[in-house]
């Protein structure tokens, strides 16, 4: 918490689990009326880069959406 309303430990705001970046995730919620305020995470990538791989320049989009509501 930066400033604001006091973590919860039920009701959040939780960070969510990682997981591949084939789909969309999640990464922190809480429920109505928790988590009012402002807050920072940190969002650890790691890239794994199969052996044998070509040189060369690889590029990648990380998309991120912020989105509020009920």
């Amino acid at each position: 918490m930066v400033a604001g309303q006091a973590v919860d430990g039920t009701h959040g705001p939780v960070a969510g689990t990682g997981g591949a970046l084939s789909s969309a995730r999640q990464v922190i919620s809480s429920a109505a009326d928790y988590g009012s305020g402002d807050y920072t995470q940190l969002l650890p990538v790691s890239l794994a880069i199969p052996a044998l791989s070509q040189t060369g320049t690889y590029v990648a989009t990380l998309t991120v959406n912020v989105s509020s509501g009920p």
